[in-house]
């Protein structure tokens, strides 16, 4: 009798095991791991591909790209190397501990005023003068929000005008031996590490006795006594922060000291100190103050580390520079782009009124287009349509200045440098070649109903002139939705009449307002002549939710929603998630939508929803291929008092041409989405299945794809998103950023009787490319073991 007693502790034992696997976390194929918590839910489901029948799609290979705005400091303070605030003084100095206006005055004589100014543009300078009671003159600049930070090992140039005003009546020299210095250093600002006031890196700008050093000053830039000084700063790599990693950044100030010397020490001199500062009257005026990195710079320009998110991310175009940027909310705050070019010394700069803060204009019209082209995209230019955010001019015909701007724009981007003006002046400005738009945006959200009218018309005012010039480029009307591109098309029906146009949709949306938008554009009307096609040019979760930037549930919901638009993009020509980047320390709190990219002064970090963005991108639909989601079954492991009791449960599809959704979870909260589309190349294609598992359950998918013509003669290639933990509350940060990331592995496949089978094996919360090469059928090839569901 001893068998029986022994079966049923091996059953418990089994029972128990079974227990301890379903409450612990479990380890899946895809390498991701996933926390159970009560009954273990699991999704199954089969997603049937007629590889042989791809429908066309309106912008193949480029569905989705980037939006880029000056907006919370995601150019100046942000991708901009430039790390001196206000350096031509068009703001006021204060002579408090605040960095709102960038310079503080730290002690002596120092203040800001236009008495000399460098030319018509640039008038004021700041001047600092040593006396014998104050011997020191200095001041300080903090940087933008956040603060200001180099590396070790860094090397930095710093470059400014300077003008020496020397009232001494025995001596009129600008020339030094002046008996005052002007010395440059970047001082440490660390107090976390108890760092203060430590220089780190110094330069003479201007020396006491000694020649000027022709190496350093441009005499070509020579103006009415200003000169332009150039020198280098470099921090020492081992010297300070011996200790810190050479990876880390040093929080700094940047310092300009004017220093009034001690006359010579000998028995001939008649003449005390007071004496010799009494009659040595000096003022050293400087302005246009830059520092850049030359380390960690793209040509002094932009910032290596942000550059390199968006060279990952290869989106096929940036819509640029805004945006409620380019209308600003008065005339004043609008950018204008014919001030954003030619030398920083001649750039006036602006207000951003809408975000609050002051512009440079050191990125401007030709910085923003190669910015573009240096990621390998098209920019997406938006002009001015004659409108703020409050109102509009009233233009009577094409003659209007600012039909003429926005003709200039093109010119100045694509025109050929041997016959046009604008062309000319591009190449002047170092860029030669024409740089090819993808689209011409011709306003930015004004179709509010009080500007409407005026905006169908000034609209049509300026697409007539510019296709008068540039046929084939495509235009956009800067709505926010379909019932205000119908207005628009009814107040100026002129506008049917004209081709290759699109509209805007601005969205943003929650996780949970995402999924139940997923299907928002199956109803729209199939294409027509005279319509203009979807581009969803601003789309993003709310900055309500996600103060912090996405998590990786919120990347998700993301995910299925742009799944949705390639469903559709028969009807959905581009879409871009706005906004592209900002700077986390920016004080504004008026913007509704989120970044996909965090930056401050120490570095920058992809959210999970630029890991979204990426992935994406690097699988953009040619076309899409007929495909059908159905058999999905949720299936429920629950304990009781025997043991363990399996049910399972139907779910409801809602299908797309290339794939389709399902809900589950008690309250409909989550989500398995399926979008398959055609990647071409030069060597046949590939399949490309999307799948977003937006839920805590585990989803395995069994796929056949049908059709003699597509052959798998080796593996599949997956990548996708996940975190370690498959927790939706995931973030990527500055101190770990890649903790969720694109993954990849190889998915065994199988051929059967003309189809090949894959099972894939989906992660909670996360999101996956499956590549399945597009070849021809190769019978030889081995099986795979794994267990195929061949049910069609």
């Amino acid at each position: 009798m001893w068998h029986q007693p022994t079966f049923r502790y091996y059953r418990g034992l089994l029972h128990a095991l079974l227990h301890v696997f379903q409450t612990l976390p479990v380890v899946r194929a895809t390498g991701t791991t996933t926390t159970t918590n009560g009954a273990l839910a699991e999704l199954s489901a089969n997603l049937t591909i007629h590889a042989t029948s791809v429908i066309p799609i309106l912008s193949p290979g480029k569905l989705f790209g980037s939006f880029w705005e000056e907006f919370r400091h995601a150019g100046e303070g942000g991708i901009y190397a430039e790390k001196i605030r206000n350096r031509a003084l068009q703001l006021p100095i204060i002579h408090t501990q605040s960095n709102e206006e960038g310079w503080i005055v730290v002690q002596g004589h120092v203040h800001r005023d236009d008495s000399k100014p460098l030319n018509a543009i640039l008038q004021h300078a700041l001047w600092l003068r040593p006396t014998s009671s104050q011997p020191a003159a200095v001041v300080r600049n903090t940087g933008f929000p956040g603060g200001m930070a180099v590396m070790p090992g860094e090397e930095l140039q710093l470059s400014l005008f300077l003008y020496v005003d020397n009232s001494n009546p025995k001596d009129q020299s600008s020339e030094p031996g002046s008996g005052v210095t002007l010395e440059a250093s970047l001082v440490t600002n660390d107090k976390e590490n108890g760092s203060i006031n430590s220089t780190i890196a110094n330069a003479t700008v201007l020396p006491s006795t000694q020649q000027w050093n022709d190496s350093n000053v441009d005499r070509a830039n020579e103006t009415d006594g200003w000169k332009k000084v150039v020198v280098t700063m470099t921090v020492p790599k081992n010297e300070h922060y011996a200790a810190r990693n050479e990876s880390q950044s040093i929080p700094c100030q940047f310092q300009l000291q004017a220093l009034l010397l001690k006359p010579p020490q000998d028995h001939h001199c008649k003449h005390n100190n007071t004496a010799f500062a009494d009659s040595y009257n000096v003022s050293i005026g400087v302005t246009v103050v830059s520092l850049v990195s030359i380390t960690h710079s793209w040509n002094g320009l932009l910032r290596h580390d942000v550059l390199s998110w968006l060279r990952e991310s290869t989106p096929p175009f940036v819509r640029l520079p805004g945006g409620c940027y380019v209308e600003g909310l008065h005339w004043g705050g609008r950018w204008n782009w014919k001030q954003t070019i030619g030398l920083i010394e001649e750039r006036p700069g602006h207000y951003n009124d809408k975000w609050g803060y002051f512009t440079s204009d050191g990125l401007g019209m030709l910085e923003y287009l190669t910015m573009a082209q240096t990621i390998g995209a098209k920019p997406l230019l938006v002009v001015n349509a004659g409108c703020t955010m409050t109102s509009c001019v009233t233009m009577d015909d094409d003659s209007h200045h600012f039909v003429q701007d926005a003709v200039d724009a093109v010119e100045f981007a694509m025109g050929d440098p041997a016959t046009t003006y604008w062309g000319a002046q591009r190449a002047a400005a170092g860029h030669y070649d024409p740089i090819p738009l993808e689209a011409l945006g011709i306003g930015n959200e004004n179709c509010r109903p009080l500007l409407l009218l005026q905006y169908a018309r000034n609209w049509l005012h300026i697409a007539v002139a510019v296709r008068r010039h540039y046929p084939d480029l495509p235009l956009v009307l800067g709505c926010e939705s379909p019932q205000q591109m119908q207005t628009v098309l009814e107040l100026e029906p002129r506008i049917r009449q004209m081709t290759n146009l699109m509209y805007d949709i601005h969205r943003r949306h929650d996780p949970a307002s995402f999924l139940q938008h997923a299907h928002y554009f199956d109803a729209f009307p199939r294409r027509t002549a005279d319509l203009p096609t979807v581009f969803v040019s601003e789309y993003s979760s709310p900055r309500s939710v996600f103060p912090n930037g996405v998590d990786l549930g919120g990347a998700v919901a993301e995910a299925i929603y742009m799944m949705g638009m390639e469903a559709n993009s028969d009807v959905v020509r581009m879409a871009s998630y706005g906004d592209l980047m900002e700077n986390i320390h920016d004080a504004d709190t008026t913007a509704s939508g989120i970044s996909t990219i965090l930056l401050d002064a120490t570095g920058s970090v992809g959210t999970p929803s630029w890991v979204v963005q990426t992935l994406f991108m690097q699988h953009q639909p040619h076309g899409l291929v007929t495909s059908s989601l159905f058999n999905v079954t949720l299936l429920h492991n629950q304990k009781n008092k025997v043991g363990a009791v399996s049910s399972s449960s139907a779910l409801e599809v809602s299908s797309w041409r290339n794939g389709g959704t399902a809900w589950y979870g008690k309250k409909k909260e989550s989500m398995l989405t399926t979008s398959v589309s055609l990647l071409s190349d030069s060597h046949g294609g590939r399949i490309v299945v999307k799948v977003a598992n937006h839920g805590h359950a585990t989803a395995r998918l069994y796929i056949q794809l049908k059709g003699n013509d597509v052959v798998a003669k080796k593996d599949a290639v997956l990548h996708w998103i996940s975190s370690d933990e498959n927790e939706p509350k995931d973030q990527n940060t500055m101190d770990d950023p890649r903790r969720i990331r694109i993954r990849q592995r190889t998915v065994p496949v199988v051929m059967k009787a003309g189809s090949t089978l894959v099972e894939l094996l989906v992660s909670p919360f996360s999101v996956s490319a499956l590549e399945i090469p597009r070849q021809k059928p190769h019978w030889k090839q081995k099986r795979s073991k794994s267990s195929i569901n061949t049910d069609s």
